[in-house]
This record gives C-alpha cells, structure tokens and sequence, in this order.
C-alpha cells in the first residue's frame, strides 16, 4: 500500500464525487481543503451539496450567544480523492465554511501519514 505524507494545517485541493451516481469525470467538485490535524471528520462547504450525496441524518443545532439556528447534514458515500488516493467516507455539510476540512483520521484511511 502507497503511503504518502502529508503536512497537517496546510491547504490543498481534493476531488469529491457522488459514486453512486453514474457520472462522468468532469461532474466531480474540486474544493480548496484544510489538512486539520485537530479534525476527526471530513467536513464540507455547502456547494458539495450539488452532487446529490444521500443524507444519513440531519442535526439541528442553536447558537446560544447569536441565537441562531443552523442545521447540518451528514451524507453517505462521498468518494474523496487526495494526491491520487481515494475513499468513500461519512461526511458533514457545514453551510458557513468556504473550505473543506479533512482531519487526521480520515488522512490515514487514506493511508497518509500525517505529520506535524
């Protein structure tokens, strides 16, 4: 197994697809990523939400201090690519980021040692 090392807290790109959905190359979304060493998930901006990736649940969540209500959808089966390694994982769609974020763990599903 090829494994490549990777900075923590740097900006790459990665390659997000829907892979349940018969789609030719040129439909997946590249998006701008923060490598979060502090990060256990993969969260995503909301133009990810143009793959039509299957939702597995949604959480409502309120902000004491504005008073703000947000919710959050988590979807099935988003095929990540990263420096020419990919996985299908579980990922959060977080509408108020303008990047993604990958964290360490799913790095090294990736089989990518994270380094600091």
């Amino acid at each position: 197994m090829k494994t490549t090392e990777l900075n923590t807290n740097k900006i790459t790109n990665i390659t997000v697809r829907n892979p349940l959905e018969f789609r030719t190359p040129d439909t997946a979304v590249v998006l701008e990523t923060l490598l979060e060493e502090g990060s256990s998930r993969i969260l995503l901006p909301a133009t990810a939400q143009m793959l039509n990736l299957p939702i597995v649940r949604k959480q409502a969540l309120h902000e004491a201090v504005t008073n703000v209500s947000s919710g959050r959808k988590t979807v099935h089966a988003v095929e990540m690519e990263i420096n020419g390694s990919r996985a299908v994982v579980e990922a959060t769609i977080e509408p108020t980021l303008t990047k993604a974020v990958v964290g360490t763990v799913v790095l090294r599903e990736l089989a990518m040692i994270a380094n600091n």
